[in-house]
């Protein structure tokens, strides 16, 4: 996603907190829980993944994004969650975290 739209989803997602503070801050722990596995399905440990019904989707997440970043975002998650908590702007916290989304990219496998 281009970083335009990503401050864009950031406002968003900041309005969004405005009017149900509860149910972002939820939403926010979810996504931490998806990342979270699909961190298990890339270290080859599914047995620990809470998402059993959704583990295609784990699967293409995990090849599609290189681990570095799914570990950088899963912290990045909680950090979010931490910072809106303790009341910094909600558009702030949201910006940062969406710079720390993970990118998608093509993995070529060897022949």
């Amino acid at each position: 996603m281009p970083l335009a739209d990503r401050m864009d989803l950031a406002e968003m997602l900041a309005a969004q907190f405005r009017e149900d503070r509860e149910a972002m801050i939820a939403r926010l722990k979810e996504w931490q829980g998806w990342w979270r596995d699909v961190m298990f399905v890339q270290s080859g440990v599914p047995g620990s993944v809470r998402n059993i019904d959704m583990e295609t989707e784990l699967a293409e997440d995990a090849e599609s994004c290189p681990p570095e970043a799914v570990l950088t975002f899963v912290k990045a998650l909680g950090d979010a969650r931490e910072h809106l908590l303790a009341n910094v702007q909600a558009r702030l916290a949201f910006e940062a975290l969406l710079l720390d989304a993970p990118r998608s990219e093509t993995r070529v496998t060897p022949a």
